[in-house]
Formats: structure tokens, sequence, C-alpha cells
């Protein structure tokens, strides 16, 4: 596997359509993902995943719950922008 071309091809994709290159549905292709949806939708789905046993034995029950420190950090303060509250896209 050729890592540059691969790095090469996630930085364009990136820079173009960040959310769309993380979760792929093609409704949302060209920047049209509404932040609260985007992160919504991995809300569900991550307590789905823990609703089925799929959290690792952890004993986290929401997304509240999970994550690593890394991943919190995004949501303190109560914002579900990671970037900041003043921006509007990544």
């Amino acid at each position: 596997m050729d890592f540059g071309n691969l790095q090469a091809n996630w930085t364009v994709l990136g820079e173009r359509d960040p959310l769309w290159a993380i979760l792929v549905d093609p409704s949302k292709r060209g920047n049209r993902w509404r932040v609260e949806e985007f992160f919504e939708t991995g809300r569900r789905e991550i307590d789905a995943a823990l609703a089925r046993g799929g959290g690792g034995g952890g004993g986290a029950r929401s997304t509240s719950a999970a994550g690593s420190g890394g991943s919190r950090k995004l949501w303190q303060g109560g914002s579900r922008r990671p970037w900041g509250s003043t921006s509007r896209r990544p």
C-alpha cells in the first residue's frame, strides 16, 4: 500500500468535504451534512452498538460515558462543535 498516496487522498477529501469523507452518504455529498445531524448519527450508532454489547466490557451505557479522553475534551463545556463555538465548519 502506498501510504503517501493514501495520505494525499485523505488530505484532499478533508479539504473538500470533511464530514462526508468520514460518513459517506450519497445524499450528503458536496458539504451537505449539517453538523448537528452528522454528530447525532454517530451518537445513535454508538448507543446502538453499546446496547448490543459492543462496549468492550468497559461499562459505558451511552455516548456520554463512552470515548477516550481526547474525545471527551471535544465536548467539554457542553459544546458540540469540536473546532470551537465560533466556527461554522472545520
